[in-house]
């Protein structure tokens, strides 16, 4: 048996003596279902590294650290799966967790691939938010200027001034944004640092109205986390039985039916009357005193 197999076999908790005696087909059932553990393992991983670093700015190694903490807590839970049987609830726990996961899984996909589109997106709804308080900071200062419901008449008064300085201010924000949005166009650099989860996945969703193609790309990438999320569940509930879990199947009845025995025994014995356990025991020395 190679290294692979060894740690594989490990992974799921069975024993190697008995491992070997095992038919092919039941040795190839449970390497597969080994193997399949590592997937939304390693997708957790992922996932994790990735929220970690880019949407929390923190280290490799404490992003390195979420990603293992998130990756054990489903190596946990899909293996408690295997190794138990598949009609309970801790399958369909895994399956609400497997559609939340999927969703976020293709979220955050669609996020890198869409990174400076969402940007874009972000940009000119900041260039239209500072060209509408630009204008209105441009018409409050004309009419100061002009004396329009002014109590110090028209001119350039200190209120006329401040609201200058205001229009100023708004108008070099606007120039650097536009300046950012035509680069970004022309270009194709994401010069938009700051990311926020949030904010992220509200302008991919206006971006999904603008684009129904990127919409598809997401609902695409959706289906393809769930299935691989779902996959040790599914394989679990739909693959038939080898003969060694036939056999351990067989082993838990037998086991079942023994213990109900004596447990009737033991009721039996407990329900006995003094009279009845000495008769009981008279009869049992007969066989004694004739002798």
């Amino acid at each position: 048996m190679n290294w692979i197999n060894k740690i594989l076999i490990s992974l799921v908790g069975e024993d190697k003596q008995i491992f070997e005696q095992q038919s092919p087909i039941s040795k190839k059932k449970i390497l597969s279902q080994a193997s399949l553990l590592l997937i939304p393992t390693i997708l957790w991983f992922i996932i994790g590294y990735c929220i970690s670093c880019v949407y929390f700015n923190t280290s490799i190694i404490s992003s390195f650290l979420v990603g293992f903490l998130c990756s054990v807590i489903v190596f946990i839970v899909d293996r408690a799966i295997l190794l138990s049987e598949a009609k309970n609830g801790m399958k369909w726990f895994r399956v609400v967790l497997a559609f939340m996961m999927a969703f976020l899984g293709g979220e955050l996909f669609n996020l890198f691939i869409f990174e400076n589109d969402i940007a874009q997106f972000q940009l000119e709804q900041e260039v239209t938010d500072l060209r509408r308080d630009y204008k209105i900071s441009k018409d409050i200062y004309i009419k100061e200027m002009n004396g329009d419901g002014s109590k110090n008449g028209p001119g350039n008064g200190p209120i006329a001034k401040e609201k200058k300085k205001l229009m100023t201010d708004l108008n070099n924000k606007l120039s650097k944004k536009e300046n950012q949005l035509d680069q970004l166009k022309s270009e194709g650099d994401n010069l938009y640092t700051e990311r926020a989860l949030l904010d992220d996945t509200e302008s991919l969703f206006a971006l999904f109205r603008a684009k129904p193609f990127s919409l598809v790309l997401f609902i695409v990438f959706f289906f393809i986390h769930l299935s691989l999320e779902l996959i040790v569940v599914l394989n679990k509930i739909f693959s038939p039985k080898s003969s060694y879990e036939k056999a351990q199947s067989v082993y838990e009845q037998l086991k079942h039916q023994e213990l109900e025995n004596l447990q009737s025994k033991v009721i039996n014995q407990l329900s006995q009357t003094d009279q009845e356990k000495r008769s009981l025991l008279l009869i049992n020395n007969i066989p004694q005193i004739l002798n």
